[in-house]
């Protein structure tokens, strides 16, 4: 039994660009894979539609595009 659980960041709407492309540029694998991996590690419900991963926030919804070389464009809405 854990004792001192360890507590989960929140994730924080304005920050996510910035935390999504530090985190490609330090995993060093597919930017798609990272970026999937990352709202998978979050519990963040998320689907793929073409080039776009559609995740829900629990701010609203973002759709996620990422290019080429890691790219990654975030559009936020509510």
């Amino acid at each position: 039994m854990d004792i001192f659980p360890a507590a989960q960041a929140q994730l924080d709407p304005v920050d996510l660009l910035r935390v999504l492309m530090a985190g490609v540029s330090l995993i060093g694998r597919s930017p798609r894979q990272a970026v999937a991996g990352y709202f998978e590690h979050h519990g963040v419900s998320r689907r793929v539609e073409g080039d776009r991963l559609i995740v829900d926030l629990p701010t609203g919804s973002a759709v996620v595009r990422i290019g080429r070389i890691g790219n990654i464009r975030l559009a936020v809405s509510d």
